[in-house]
């Protein structure tokens, strides 16, 4: 019998290296591959365990399965320290950093990271400065999402330095991507404009597609964020057919994302949803689990925009079960909130006030200042029309401090 079960877990070991990411394949054999892994655990194959991981890691964040994710890649992390390999240890702690960061547990990205940090004279010289990189930007979003704003774009510049010095373009690249980004999170648009530019004019010389495309999606943002409509569209569009020549399907989701956010701002709800059933449909044939709930959940937000709110809770209730199956803390707080204000718009103000009580609760245990703030300046609303006027004016003065601390001008001028 033991023969037999350990046959059978590497036969699907095999079928995940030999599936080509193909990952339909694995979908119908899931819970036997499961149920080899846990023989696995049992038997103690430290071997075995750590190919399993990387064999199905890239299947465990395509399906959304981050509890999964994160319960294989510790057990990876514990071999290899147990074997004292600071060079896999350093692999498995970029792991557990990424499914963290997809768990929005932004104190245990963080620990990651600086744990990976001290690993890094392990590794060959070759590796270590593009690790590095890699690690720091990482560590750079992570105090981003706790407000701790101006860490977060010192280790940015950090890295984009790092990758000049060692004249690694995609490196400096993926530095500058997260820099505009966060440049369009605090709303300094002019700042990304001019990164989305600088990385348009790399990516070209480069001929990288994927890249360029990239860069126009950066660059599109920033132009609907300032209103430029039209500009907006045509850099969407000839970001998506770059996207298609990249054969890169996340970014082409992304284009159809833009479009739909650009035909909302223009009031074309009818196009919105066409653009956005395009890319549920174009998710759900590829099999991103991920995806295709992100994209359910931003349907409700447009049915919520036409004020067809019982569609709106469908499909948040909908993305809630995915986020909550998933692990996926940062979804989940987002669904509770958007939840509020749909109950809010409904006038059930009592049931609004209690998601927005989890959603508060939720952003607290995440870190996540940003959205901390947003709800904060919601259930002043709540509590406005509630005629709850001094409780009103108190969450209103906690958000506009938090918008303060982490310099989204954007949502202090909302509130002032």
């Amino acid at each position: 019998m033991m023969r037999l079960y350990e046959r059978h877990a590497h036969y699907y070991l095999s079928l995940a290296q030999s599936s080509g990411q193909d990952w339909q394949l694995l979908d119908a054999e899931w819970e036997q591959v499961r149920r080899a892994w846990f023989w696995i655990v049992k038997q103690g194959n430290q071997q075995l365990i750590c190919e399993y991981v990387e064999a199905f890691y890239p299947y465990l964040l395509l399906r959304g399965l981050w509890q999964d994710a994160l319960e294989w890649t510790q057990r990876e992390f514990e071999i290899h320290r147990k074997w004292q390999d600071d060079t896999a240890q350093l692999f498995s702690l970029m792991r557990l950093a990424e499914v963290y960061d997809k768990l929005g547990n932004t104190r245990q990205v963080m620990l990651c990271c600086n744990q990976a940090l001290t690993c890094l004279e392990s590794v060959p010289a070759e590796q270590r400065k593009r690790l590095e990189i890699q690690i720091r930007l990482y560590l750079g979003t992570a105090y981003l999402t706790s407000g701790n704003t101006t860490e977060a774009l010192a280790l940015y510049e950090y890295a984009r330095r790092l990758a000049r010095n060692i004249d690694d373009w995609r490196s400096e690249f993926i530095a500058m991507t997260s820099q505009a980004s966060a440049a369009r999170r605090l709303g300094n648009l002019q700042q990304a404009k001019k990164l989305a530019e600088q990385m348009y004019t790399l990516a070209v010389k480069h001929r990288d597609h994927k890249s360029t495309a990239l860069s126009l999606q950066i660059k599109g943002n920033v132009l609907l964020d300032s209103g430029d409509l039209r500009r907006a569209r045509q850099v969407y569009q000839r970001g998506l057919k770059y996207a298609r020549l990249a054969g890169t399907y996340d970014l082409e989701i992304g284009f159809l994302y833009s479009l739909a956010n650009l035909a909302r701002t223009e009031g074309k709800l009818s196009k919105v949803i066409e653009l956005w059933e395009e890319a549920l449909q174009r998710a759900g044939a590829l099999g991103d689990k991920v995806q295709e709930s992100d994209l359910v959940g931003g349907l409700g937000d447009i049915y919520l925009e036409a004020g067809d709110l019982e569609r709106a809770i469908q499909c948040f209730e909908q993305n809630l079960i995915a986020a909550r199956q998933t692990g996926n803390r940062v979804m989940e707080c987002g669904r509770l909130a958007t939840l509020g204000q749909a109950y809010h718009r409904q006038g059930e103000l009592e049931k609004a006030a209690q998601y927005y009580r989890q959603a508060l609760q939720l952003s607290c245990e995440i870190g996540d200042l940003q959205m901390e703030a947003r709800i904060l300046a919601a259930m002043g609303n709540l509590a406005d029309d509630r005629n709850e006027k001094q409780e009103a004016l108190t969450f209103y003065e906690q958000a506009l401090q938090l918008a303060r601390r982490i310099g989204d001008e954007r949502l202090g001028a909302d509130i002032r």
